[in-house]
């Protein structure tokens, strides 16, 4: 028994190094079933767990072995697990216990990296000395400590240490970019260049080195090695938008079409930035006597309202019977909130021009927002005129007063996820009077609905359907069936999530358990998210653990990001299951969260979506819904005061 017992366990641990760790666990289990008080596989187990990122298995078995062996290796192992579970309070205390026993510099090192993630300095700063002291070569004790000083902007003690680490360490890179960066900190221009040109000598590949000492070139006026620098950037990362818009602005007084082109560029890769928006509207107003009504979009886009109308206002003065201009001062007077002078502009433009889709579109949303039903609806079901699925769908596309008793109806989703969640509260009804009713809807939608209704047939859009007597889009069935905005059904939760998430384990009971999603669509409505850094005076209440539903690689401090796990909106629902409180800008999964009843605060702009109407607090489609709304454009400061004394009713 004891020779098959020892080849099991050389042949997990061969396993686990070779990363076929569900293998190595199977075996890992096995074996502790038989002898459950083995140190060196509760150890090799914890390991293999924090390799997995299932943290909790892995404090249990760690904390077993320590018990039974306390060695400073396995402490440095549950340390890690804590840390990595973001329980940083523990991870220190076992760090100290592993210290006492027997002190070394690793171990002050990662005890100082504990430290600064709760930024407890001073205390950061002692453990990384205290690594120096026991191992004066240890260069990532010097290289973070001087981090830290740069952090508290004591440049000069952040250079002499940096200065310290290059004795050691004299052929990294990141050492003389930091040293750059500080030096353009306290403006010395001259030494932060130099610094990148030595990092540049060691690491030619690297493009932001290349785009700063571009920046610095241009505050000197140096303007051709500034161009030199930033096309150097763009050889080696050609999409990296700040070269290209910042190239762009250097050629504006020089070549307006070159400029045009890196600006053009810069837009396409990231529209969404309002400084390349703005750059973007400049030159277009410069280079095409015809853009005013782009730079008005632009302007629009990026939340400048006023200039937008101004801009309108000054190019209609030459050209009064420019249509799309009238239409553009109309849209910025809507989001200035003038909205009876909004819907004039809209009527003239659609009596002038025999029904101008876009106009029909944004004077129907006037319409809608105010509750009016059936003069919004008309206006606004023409939305789908001009699309392509209008063109496959024209000969039996759905108009007012169409009889569908009897008939298979297919619908479609020509909107955004979140409308196709809202309104899919009336897909029953309209199955009271249709033979057959068929959903064509997104995928990410498709296991969701799926789920909730049974009883139609629902398919993805890259499938056809040819049998099919009525086509209309899913946002019309509450207009086909005359179901106004006073009766507005289910909204006390419609949708169900019966299947539960694989990784509900990482929600802790202990705590309240609250979902953040900041950043909406960009290419719809940009005023809709809020910059992450607005958030951040959440995350210091420990009596909260924070989930980012955001889809997207990077991590955030003091947030733990679930987007690894979310395929679609189902795998969301799952996850929503789990969670206490919901906080969200306008998006899919605020209308998610509010079909699954699942406790809401939406932050809104100050010119929200018709869909909100014009409610501060509560609205008439979600119960579980609670507004926090901008008192003012494009701040959000007040919300986030506001959503700060909403969380301290739950602490």
């Amino acid at each position: 028994m004891n020779e098959k017992y020892k080849e099991l366990t050389d042949r997990a641990f061969l396993l686990h190094k070779q990363n076929k760790l569900k293998e190595a666990e199977q075996i890992y289990s096995l074996l502790l079933t038989i002898n459950p008080d083995d140190t060196n596989l509760l150890n090799l187990s914890g390991m293999l767990y924090i390799a997995k990122k299932e943290y909790t298995k892995a404090i249990k078995n760690l904390t077993k072995a320590i018990i039974l062996n306390p060695n400073t290796y396995i402490m440095t192992n549950l340390a890690k697990a804590y840390f990595y579970n973001n329980e940083i309070d523990n991870a220190i205390i076992i760090y100290k216990q592993a210290i006492d026993i027997k002190p070394n510099d690793d171990l002050y090192y990662s005890l100082a990296i504990a430290y600064k993630k709760i930024n407890d300095y001073n205390c950061a700063i002692e453990a990384y000395k205290n690594a120096i002291k026991l191992n004066p070569t240890n260069y990532s004790a010097y290289f973070n400590l001087a981090l830290i000083y740069k952090d508290k902007k004591e440049y000069k003690t952040s250079i002499e240490i940096l200065k310290s680490a290059e004795k050691i360490k004299p052929d990294d890179d990141g050492l003389y970019s930091t040293l750059a960066e500080i030096y353009t900190c306290i403006k010395d221009y001259e030494n932060a260049k130099a610094e990148y040109n030595r990092a540049v000598s060691i690491n030619k590949e690297n493009y932001i080195y290349y785009y700063n000492l571009a920046v610095l070139y241009s505050k000197s006026n140096d303007i051709k090695n500034s161009v030199l620098n930033y096309k150097t950037s763009l050889k080696i990362n050609p999409d990296y938008a700040p070269a290209l818009l910042n190239l762009g602005i250097l050629y504006k007084d020089i070549n307006k079409l070159k400029s045009l082109h890196y600006i053009e560029k810069a837009y396409k890769i990231a529209p969404a930035e309002n400084n390349i928006c703005l750059a973007y509207a400049h030159i277009l107003r410069k280079t095409n006597d015809n853009a005013r009504y782009l730079l008005s979009l632009n302007m629009i886009d990026v939340g400048e309202y006023e200039k937008s109308l101004e801009i309108c206002e000054n190019a209609l003065k030459v050209n009064p019977k420019n249509f799309e201009l009238i239409h553009a001062k109309a849209v910025a007077l809507r989001y200035l909130n003038r909205c009876n002078e909004a819907k004039k502009l809209f009527a003239h433009v659609i009596n002038c021009t025999n029904n101008n889709h876009l106009s029909c579109i944004s004077l129907g949303m006037i319409y809608l927002k105010e509750k009016n039903f059936e003069k919004g609806m008309e206006l606004y079901s023409k939305r789908s005129y001009d699309t392509t699925f209008f063109k496959e769908y024209k000969s039996k596309y759905w108009i007012k007063g169409t009889d569908f008793k009897d008939k298979t109806v297919l619908l479609y989703s020509d909107c955004g996820f979140g409308d196709t969640i809202m309104f899919a509260r009336y897909i029953p009804f309209l199955k009271d009077y249709a033979k057959k009713v068929i959903l064509r809807t997104d995928k990410t939608l498709l296991t969701l609905l799926q789920a909730n209704y049974p009883n139609i047939e629902i398919i993805p859009k890259e499938k056809t359907c040819e049998n099919y007597d009525i086509v209309m889009p899913i946002m019309n069935i509450a207009y086909a069936l005359n179901m106004d905005f006073n009766n507005i059904p289910f909204s006390k939760g419609y949708l169900k999530c019966e299947s539960d998430c694989e990784n509900k384990d990482i929600f802790k009971r202990n705590k309240i358990n609250v979902g953040i999603f900041y950043k909406g669509s960009q290419f719809v409505l940009k005023n809709r998210s809020i910059d992450y850094r607005h958030l951040t005076p959440l995350f210091g209440n420990n009596k909260f653990n924070f989930y980012s539903f955001q889809i997207e690689n990077s991590q955030k401090e003091g947030i733990i990001n679930l987007s690894k796990y979310i395929k679609n909106h189902y795998d969301t629902a799952k996850f929503l299951k789990h969670t206490d409180i919901l906080i969200t800008v306008d998006s899919s999964i605020a209308h998610l969260a509010g079909a699954m009843g699942v406790k809401t605060y939406l932050l809104l702009p100050y010119i929200s979506e018709w869909r909100w109407f014009d409610n501060l607090e509560r609205t008439e489609w979600y119960d579980s819904i609670k507004i926090i709304k901008q008192t003012k454009v494009n701040s959000w400061d007040d919300v986030i005061l506001k959503l700060k004394n909403e969380l301290m009713q739950y602490e």
